[in-house]
């Protein structure tokens, strides 16, 4: 984990936070992991802190992913999506076996969506500065009596000029694929990593506003809980190209996120239930 002990930490780091980051990078194990957390300065930056800036993933352009459909006892104005994620993991501590980054990312997109029947074949991300291109096809995950978890192939063209945007509606327009409809797509997110693998997954909360031709506008909410990457494959307890590994993780963060979310007051509005779910957000337009 070259660069470490080089970055700014948020607070000056103190000798004990140095030494216990330089005994973490030279011995990456659960233990010295613990130790470099607990001693250091700002926690809320420590897993942005120590992940790597090229994270490894050695399932590259496939998405491993746990879904839960997040419902509402609504009253008053519902909170922003960050305010929903904040108050879940203020709940969340190392006991559950993960170490969380309390700052939370705030990204929006206007997604434009394009199939035949149940494919989901094109994805138009419109964002504040940019387009985004984003393909998915669903896989089968090797990994028995591991319910919930999704394994999808993806494909992310980024920084796409309008021009490629018409060219590519065009030609998946030309084999027969359709406009499904748009959704306003508000979220936060957040990451972990898990002290006994030594990897990482990221949290996000979606508040979808669903827009389609001929109905009325409607709103979803969902938690997707996904896997990014390991910290090194030196990590005492990690264990490389093993699914079952990955989907052990994602079903344990996953409960432990439901357990702490379900009955959650935010504002004036209470997180009724999480419900697992393997509805995408193309299925949304359905």
């Amino acid at each position: 984990m070259p660069g470490l002990l080089e970055r700014e930490p948020r607070c000056k780091p103190r000798n004990r936070t140095r030494s216990a980051l330089s005994s973490f990078i030279k011995n990456p194990c659960a233990y010295n992991l613990l130790e470099a957390y607990k001693a250091f300065s700002d926690p809320s930056g420590f897993v942005e802190r120590i992940m790597p800036k090229k994270l490894p993933n050695e399932f590259k352009g496939i998405e491993y992913e746990t879904k839960y459909d997040l419902q509402v006892i609504e009253r008053g104005q519902e909170p922003e999506p960050e305010e929903y994620l904040m108050k879940i993991i203020k709940k969340i501590n190392i006991k559950s076996g993960f170490i969380k980054e309390d700052s939370i990312l705030k990204r929006d997109s206007e997604n434009f969506y394009y199939g035949k029947d149940d494919e989901d074949i094109l994805t138009v991300m419109k964002k504040r500065d940019y387009n985004r291109l984003k393909y998915k096809e669903s896989l089968t995950a090797e990994v028995e009596k591991v319910k919930h978890m999704l394994k999808r192939k993806e494909t992310v063209n980024r920084g796409c000029s309008n021009e490629d945007v018409f060219k590519e509606i065009q030609r998946v327009t030309l084999e027969g694929a359709e406009f499904k409809g748009r959704i306003q797509r508000n979220r936060a997110r957040t990451d972990f990593i898990s002290i006994k693998t030594g990897r990482f997954y990221t949290v996000v909360l979606d508040i979808c506003d669903v827009f389609r031709e001929e109905k009325e506008p409607t709103k979803k909410r969902q938690i997707e809980v996904e896997y990014i990457g390991y910290l090194s494959d030196s990590y005492k307890g990690f264990m490389i190209e093993s699914e079952k590994q990955i989907a052990l993780d994602l079903v344990n963060l996953s409960k432990v996120i439901q357990k702490k979310a379900t009955g959650l007051k935010v504002n004036k509005y209470k997180i009724k239930s999480l419900k697992p779910t393997s509805e995408r957000k193309y299925d949304f337009l359905k």
